[in-house]
């Protein structure tokens, strides 16, 4: 089966002296590497700078072109270059300066509520999201990043609004525990935060949420053409099916009537054929019963016939015995 595979994941286990050295090499011959820590985190001492739509080529050039780079990283099928944390800003500016910049500094309240916050495309750390949050007017901490476009957030209040704009990319704030009704109507709010946070003009905001209906109502169609095309694939299989059933339904029917007008033919016939046997059986019981009647009729004539001549006989034979006893006269 590895034959089929698409990547392959791998542990290597390297010095302190050395890793450095292994980093630089990362994602040059395809093996991305990410250092971890004992406890299987990603290494604070670390950052990436995420290039949106940038090729492996682009990155490659960057990094190359950037020398505290330290190779280059895959996060979500995107391409980012790996910089020391403390360079983080330096690396932005250079990288990608148009992602947003907040400066730094926050803190976090105990009794906060945990907010998600999705779809943010923009490359930062911790403390400056939080600051820029602050600067946008809502007492928020930036605790981790849970995905390659998504921030887990610690706040006490609910945000000024549920969307905000973050250098021209429009991100989402939602309750961990509560998500946000889809057929919301979300409002519009306007960040003064220099230079990070810019200002959502009220066209941004019609124009977003127009591509975005638009959009969705592209995927929606789509994916509604597919179901009705594999729909009416299976239908047609289906009615297929049961056609052949139904022919052979049909076949098995005909062949019971068949069998069974056969079979009353073959019946009947036998029916005729006993009669036919039992009439000729009959007459010629009929016709031997009447010879035989004759026979004995016959039979019994010439002996009473016979039984007669034989009666004379003997009284002929006792008449002359008769008279050969009696005296003779001289």
């Amino acid at each position: 089966m590895h034959h089929q595979a698409i990547s392959i994941h791998g542990f290597l286990r390297v010095s302190e002296e050395k890793l450095k050295q292994v980093l630089v090499r990362s994602g040059t011959e395809g093996v991305f590497l990410t250092p971890k820590t004992d406890s299987k985190q990603l290494d604070p001492r670390y950052a990436a700078v995420l290039l949106p739509s940038a090729t492996f080529e682009e990155a490659k050039s960057k990094a190359l072109h950037f020398k505290p780079s330290i190779g280059i990283v895959m996060i979500k099928k995107q391409f980012a270059v790996r910089v020391a944390k403390e360079t983080l800003h330096e690396a932005r500016t250079a990288l990608a300066p148009e992602s947003i910049f907040i400066p730094s500094g926050h803190s976090v309240n105990s009794n906060a509520r945990l907010w998600i916050m999705t779809q943010v495309k923009a490359s930062f750390a911790h403390d400056e999201l939080t600051k820029g949050l602050k600067a946008a007017g809502w007492e928020a901490t930036a605790l981790k990043q849970t995905g390659a476009e998504a921030w887990l957030i610690a706040a006490e209040g609910p945000p000024p609004v549920v969307h905000m704009n973050l250098n021209g990319n429009i991100v989402m704030i939602s309750e961990k525990e509560r998500k946000i009704s889809q057929m919301q109507n979300f409002s519009k709010f306007e960040v003064k935060v220099q230079p990070s946070v810019s200002q959502v003009a009220e066209d941004t905001m019609s124009s977003v949420s127009t591509i975005t209906s638009t959009r969705f109502d592209d995927l929606k169609k789509e994916l509604q053409q597919q179901i009705n095309t594999t729909i009416e694939e299976r239908l047609k299989d289906t009615n297929s099916t049961i056609e052949q059933v139904q022919k052979k339904i049909v076949d098995s029917e005909q062949k019971i009537v068949a069998f069974e007008q056969s079979t009353s033919l073959k019946f009947e016939n036998m029916k005729a054929e006993q009669q036919a046997l039992a009439q000729t059986v009959q007459t010629t019981s009929e016709g031997i019963l009447g010879r035989m009647q004759t026979m004995f009729q016959q039979f019994q004539k010439e002996t009473e016939k016979g039984f007669g001549l034989l009666h004379q006989q003997w009284e002929s034979k006792n008449e002359n015995h008769e008279e050969n006893k009696r005296p003779r006269q001289n």
